[in-house]
């Protein structure tokens, strides 16, 4: 009985041995060129040589041919380009604000807080838009540098799951986040 499971373990472990190093003989064979293959043993140079000689030629691609004669556009000397200057403008600085949104969905409720990250005092209008419906809602936060204002649903800002809340203030690019 002894010698039954013995064997039990041996022939599976050596079946399992010869199919991986079958297989592994077969990958290796398979992952090499067959052209490298079917070579004769030679030194790199002259397998090289074969290698490269044993790869399709490619057609040469045909000759480009000149533009037909009432395609050709005069071209005449025109003045020097004139200096480019950037727009008088430049780009709005983004929003100094830090911005977080709750919905207190068992409060039927969502309110948020608005921290101003800047040194001087900002005002700052929230638009609430709804994207369904179009409907807006305003509220102005005046917030002093380093305060953090409070504002809710209660404050008259109709806010709503999905809405855009846009904050804007004057020489500052818009901040816009989505009501969760």
């Amino acid at each position: 009985m002894a010698n039954f499971r013995t064997l039990s373990i041996i022939v599976p472990v050596v079946v399992f041995c010869v199919s991986f190093a079958f297989m592994m003989r077969e990958r290796k064979h398979q992952d090499q060129p067959a052209s490298v293959l079917d070579a004769p043993q030679s030194s790199p140079v002259e397998a090289r040589a074969t290698a490269t000689a044993a790869l399709p030629q490619l057609p040469a691609p045909p000759p480009q041919l000149p533009p037909p004669a009432a395609a050709l556009r005069r071209v005449t000397a025109s003045p020097p380009p004139t200096k480019v200057t950037p727009s008088e403008d430049p780009p709005d600085p983004p929003l100094p604000i830090s911005v977080h949104i709750r919905n207190l969905r068992n409060l039927n409720r969502i309110e948020g807080e608005v921290r101003n990250n800047s040194s001087a005092p900002l005002s700052v209008t929230l638009q609430d838009l709804n994207p369904n419906t179009q409907n807006t809602t305003e509220l102005q936060l005046d917030i002093a540098p380093g305060e953090t204002k409070t504002y809710s649903t209660d404050d008259g800002l109709v806010m709503a799951a999905r809405d855009q809340l846009i904050l804007h203030s004057p020489r500052f690019k818009d901040h816009v986040v989505r009501v969760p």
